[in-house]
C-alpha cells in the first residue's frame, strides 16, 4: 500500500452530510484509514461534533440544547464507538484525528477524559489537531503525561515554519494544499515531524502531486475517489463491495477490497 494516509474530512463520505452517522459510515467504507470530528465543548462538559460553531456559542448550551437544536448532533463519544464498529466490521484499525475548535484547557482535558472512558488510547490510532499552538502544548506538557497517555499531535498551518518551535509540542504539522514546497516537506521531516496536507476532494492527481512531494498524509472530502486514486497511484485496483450484495469479483491485476462486511465473498 502508499505510504500516505487518507484522513476522512468531518467523515471524508462526501456526497452524504458532514459530521454525520452517514458520512462517517461511507468514509470508513470507502477506506479511510482515519475519521475526523471537529469538536466544541458545552456548557454541561459534553464535546459536541460540528465544523462550525453556533449562534452564541455550545460553550452556553447544555448538551441537551444543542441536541434540540440539531437532533443529528453527535458526540465525541459516539464517534469514537464508531469508529471501534467500524473497525471490527471492516478489519482495519481506523482511526480518529479529532480537531479542537474550542481550544481551551477544559475542552483538550475533556478530549482526553473522552478517550480515556473510551478505552482508545493507541498512539498510532489518535492524531489530536488545532490551529493553535497552545493548547496543544498543555496536552504535550501537562495534560497528556497526567494521564499516560501519548498521542500524536498536529498543527493546521497554512505554509510550513517555525519547526523548530513546533518540534517541541507536536509530532506533525498539517499545511493547507498549495502553501507548501517539497523542499518544505523534507526540512518538516529533517526536523522529525511529519506532514499532512489540507484539504482535497480525492481526485487520483491531486493524491499523486503530494505523493511526489513526500507528503505523509491528507485530509479527504471524498474517500470513494481518494481510494481508488491512491490506490492507482501504486498501480493497484479498488473494488467496493454494496449494502445490497453479498459478493465482489477481483479483477486481472492487484485489488484492494473496501465496504464489505462479515460473510461476504470474494470471487477470484
Amino acid at each position: 500500500m502508499s505510504e500516505i494516509t487518507l484522513y476522512g474530512h468531518r467523515g471524508g463520505g462526501d456526497p452524504y452530510p458532514d459530521s454525520t452517522v452517514e458520512s462517517y459510515s461511507w468514509g470508513a467504507n470507502w477506506g479511510a484509514d482515519s475519521l475526523e470530528p471537529d469538536l466544541y465543548l458545552t456548557k454541561d462538559g459534553v464535546l459536541v461534533v460540528s465544523h462550525d460553531n453556533i449562534a452564541g456559542g455550545f460553550a452556553n448550551v447544555t448538551y441537551a440544547e444543542a441536541l434540540a437544536l440539531n437532533p443529528d448532533l453527535l458526540t465525541f463519544a459516539q464517534v469514537i464507538e464508531l469508529v471501534k464498529q467500524f473497525s471490527i466490521e471492516t478489519g482495519r484499525d481506523i482511526g480518529i484525528v479529532p480537531e479542537l475548535k474550542d481550544q481551551s484547557y477544559a475542552a483538550a482535558e475533556a478530549l482526553v477524559q473522552t478517550l480515556l472512558d473510551a478505552d482508545f488510547t493507541d498512539r498510532e490510532r489518535v492524531v489530536i489537531q488545532s490551529f493553535g499552538s497552545q493548547n496543544l502544548q498543555w496536552l504535550n506538557d501537562a495534560l497528556m503525561p497526567a494521564a499516560g497517555v501519548d498521542f500524536q499531535l498536529a498543527i493546521l498551518t497554512s505554509g510550513i515554519s517555525n519547526l523548530s518551535v513546533v518540534a517541541t509540542y507536536a509530532d506533525i504539522i498539517a499545511p493547507s494544499v498549495g502553501s507548501f514546497t517539497a523542499a518544505d516537506v523534507q526540512a518538516a521531516h529533517d526536523a522529525g515531524l511529519k506532514v499532512v496536507a489540507w484539504t482535497i476532494a480525492g481526485s487520483q492527481s491531486a493524491i499523486q502531486s503530494l505523493v511526489d512531494m513526500g507528503v505523509d498524509g491528507v485530509f479527504v472530502d471524498n474517500m470513494e475517489l481518494a481510494r481508488p486514486g491512491e490506490a492507482a497511484v501504486e498501480g493497484r485496483n479498488v473494488i467496493y463491495g454494496a449494502p445490497q450484495w453479498d459478493v465482489v469479483t477481483d479483477t486481472a491485476g492487484d485489488d484492494e477490497v473496501y465496504a464489505m462486511r462479515g460473510d461476504d465473498i470474494i470471487r477470484a
